[in-house]
């Protein structure tokens, strides 16, 4: 099985679709798109606090899903906020004889 990361740094910090929590700290949408065969788009996304909290996140939601993965086969967890790409994690299996 090959386990492939990207987490990449931004540079620059853009204005991003935020909300602000009852604290008053404001606060990111993250969408978690799934691509599986078919992409399982998500609408309603998570409000976080950070992309690091994204990427907790979708860790946790790579190790819910990882029991769909099929020999042979292929998924991408890519996680998303305002202005785009935040993050991915793809899982990949072959079988070798």
């Amino acid at each position: 099985m090959a386990v492939n990361i990207q987490a990449p740094l931004r540079e620059q910090k853009q204005h991003r679709l935020s909300c602000f929590s009852e604290v008053g700290q404001s606060k990111t949408r993250y969408f978690f798109q799934i691509t599986n065969g078919a992409p399982h788009k998500d609408d309603v996304g998570e409000e976080l606090a950070n992309d690091h909290a994204a990427w907790i996140a979708a860790k946790r939601l790579a190790r819910d899903i990882e029991d769909s993965l099929e020999l042979d086969g292929r998924w991408n967890l890519e996680v998303r906020d305002g202005i785009g790409p935040v993050c991915s994690i793809t899982i990949e299996s072959k079988k070798l004889r």
